[in-house]
């Protein structure tokens, strides 16, 4: 994976460069499910292949907040 270094953050996918609005974090992912950031977190570790791949990390190096596409597509947990 190659990443880009921004002003805002590290790109993983530089094809959302510009397009920050159809990004959304971990936490504000939970909120719109109903769970915990942790639990968000789980999902993408045990989901790897249905969850979106990380679009951008900001913050610290060692508690980056991180960004997945499909913020729109934010209304239910993955299937079992």
């Amino acid at each position: 994976m190659t990443s880009e270094s921004h002003g805002t953050g590290t790109w993983l996918r530089p094809e959302f460069i510009g397009r920050e609005d159809e990004l959304i974090h971990f936490t504000a992912a939970a909120k719109l499910v109903g769970v915990v950031r942790a639990t968000v977190s789980n999902w993408a570790a045990r989901h790897p292949d249905d969850f979106p791949k990380v679009a951008l990390l900001t913050g610290a190096r060692l508690k980056p907040v991180k960004y997945v596409p499909g913020r729109s597509s934010w209304t239910s947990p993955p299937s079992r």
